[in-house]
């Protein structure tokens, strides 16, 4: 019999989100009050004598700030997500509602991400959510069947480490469901499917070949243009530099700012050069991927033998111009050996990568973790 599981975001996040949600709330509250009241007045002679009036004084500046923020933070608390992995069930509850599926009945996870641009910088916002098709139960079938409708769950305050974590343990929990014989299925209808997608070069259908030279060479290409378009950014803040200097002799604090930024981007770029120098010589130029091990470039590692491999999520996404980096962690009794797989702009075939090691250790789940 399986534990219980709990998962639930971590306390900075629903902090911070309490925090936001409060701070939204204790501004709307005020106007909001104060346009029911003005239409209030509008309706009403009197709206002095009006019973109505004595609601509108908890909203009204500054208490109605106050109150905002006060059902701001509550309303945050009470839509926190937490998921439970209880024996075949994954259940989703708020203090507010509760669903539960089938382990069987998840299918994959969908992460948004949302730039919000401000006068000085930018933020992120994240939220994840979890598809299921749910089964079932007709009179007319002993079994269950699969509807047609899907269901989508968000996850209220839960960010992409959160996310990861939870999906670990849901891979697990249906690993643990099937069969030794359909996990035997499910392995080899994988690896057909991939041999009928693998092109001549690759007649064992089972290696991801992955020249250094390659996937150098189309990082070069991405950073030429970004290097291009940092430069005429550069240009530009410094021609704006001198006009600013030559009518006023000061600079403004906003042109202040995006000078200081401008000097940081030569660091960066530079800092980018040279990592791709140092990548290089990790790099994961040939992957084969076995029934029962793991070869990257001839060293061979029997999944048995294997401790713990951690690949970079596919779901990662960067939140700057630079995109994310892709690395593998191999860890045996002899330590952990680090390989590079290209990034986003490079390797295109990466979460295909994942999804047939995820089936190569169907019957290792506990070993594969994917990181942040």
């Amino acid at each position: 019999m399986q534990e219980t599981e709990k998962y639930m975001p971590s306390i900075l996040s629903t902090i911070s989100r309490s925090l936001v949600w409060g701070f939204l709330f204790a501004l709307s509250f005020p106007v909001a009050a104060s346009f029911v009241f003005l239409v209030l007045t509008v309706l009403s002679e009197n709206s002095m004598g009006n019973p109505v009036w004595l609601l509108y004084l908890p909203f009204r500046w500054p208490t109605g700030a106050f109150t905002g923020f006060i059902f701001g933070a509550v309303l945050a608390l009470l839509m926190r997500s937490t998921v439970e992995l209880t024996g075949k069930q994954i259940l989703i509850h708020t203090p507010l509602r509760r669903k539960s599926f089938h382990v069987s009945e998840f299918q994959k996870p969908v992460i948004t991400h949302k730039t919000h641009i401000l006068s000085y910088g930018k933020f992120t916002t994240v939220k994840c959510r979890l598809v299921f098709h749910p089964q079932v139960n007709t009179q007319s079938m002993t079994a269950p069947t699969v509807s047609e409708n899907y269901q989508v769950q968000r996850l209220y305050g839960f960010r992409e480490k959160e996310l990861e974590i939870l999906l670990a343990a849901i891979r697990r929990r249906q690993m643990s469901q099937l069969s030794s014989e359909e996990k035997i299925m499910i392995q080899e209808q994988y690896q057909e499917d991939i041999w009928k997608t693998q092109t001549s070069e690759n007649e064992t259908g089972c290696t991801f070949s992955i020249p250094a030279s390659a996937l150098v060479s189309k990082e070069k290409k991405w950073l030429q243009k970004l290097t291009v378009i940092l430069i005429c950014v550069i240009a530009v803040i410094g021609g704006l530099d001198l006009l600013e200097i030559n009518s006023s002799h000061v600079l403004d604090i906003r042109l202040l700012f995006l000078t200081l930024l401008a000097l940081a981007i030569p660091v960066l770029l530079l800092s980018a050069w040279v990592s791709l120098y140092f990548r290089r010589k990790i790099c994961a130029e040939s992957i084969t991927i076995g029934p029962e091990y793991l070869s990257v470039n001839g060293n061979y590692y029997s999944f048995s033998a294997l401790y713990r491999l951690k690949l970079t999520s596919p779901r990662k996404r960067s939140s700057s111009a630079f995109p994310v980096q892709h690395y593998m962690y191999l860890t045996t009794s002899g330590g952990t050996e680090k390989y590079w797989l290209g990034s986003e702009a490079s390797f295109d075939e990466y979460s295909i990568l994942c999804g047939q090691l995820e089936n190569a250790l169907i019957f290792f789940p506990d070993k594969l973790e994917y990181v942040k």
